[in-house]
């Protein structure tokens, strides 16, 4: 394997592992400072290796073409759902300016950092609905076997921690 195709794969195994790190350390987090600081913390490496697995893919495989990028995600669209079509990209773009103000929100201010509802939720669901097709629907074999242990881990984390901010409330 070449190594821009090493660095443009492993940065982004890197980002989703950081980032899952980051997601669940949060969900155990409560208030508790310093755990939301790690949190955030690994949150924002899964950003930033996530930033590098784009140069390296913009750089090895789209030699920095908007154009060339556009007809490879075309393709890889056609091949899996039989539509060419790129327009898919654009929603790379829109997630990758959703993290970064994602981000800068987190440490910009983050004991002021209330979302209201729908908006962490829109926020939260965009992400898994990119991470779910990058990783499970438009890769194969071990990726995908490991982004849905993943998917289950994050799932279960949430179940759990969804019931230990209930059994709180109650004892309020």
């Amino acid at each position: 394997m070449a190594p821009g195709e090493l660095a443009t794969r492993w940065t982004v195994r890197l980002a989703l592992i950081c980032s899952l790190a980051g997601a669940v350390a949060k969900a155990y987090a409560g208030t508790d400072e310093r755990r939301l600081r790690l949190a955030r913390a690994a949150w924002t490496a899964g950003w930033g290796l996530y930033l590098a697995h784009v140069t390296c893919a913009f750089q090895f495989y789209h030699h920095w073409s908007h154009a060339a990028a556009y007809l490879h995600t075309a393709r890889r669209t056609a091949e899996l759902c039989g539509r060419n079509w790129g327009a898919g990209l654009y929603f790379n773009y829109a997630f990758t300016a959703a993290w970064t103000l994602d981000i800068l929100t987190c440490w910009c201010c983050p004991s002021t950092r209330r979302l209201a509802r729908p908006v962490l939720i829109a926020w939260y669901g965009f992400f898994l609905f990119m991470v779910v097709n990058a990783t499970i629907v438009f890769e194969t074999g071990p990726v995908r076997w490991a982004a849905v242990a993943g998917l289950a881990m994050l799932t279960l984390t949430w179940i759990k921690s969804r019931r230990g901010s209930e059994r709180m409330r109650d004892e309020e």
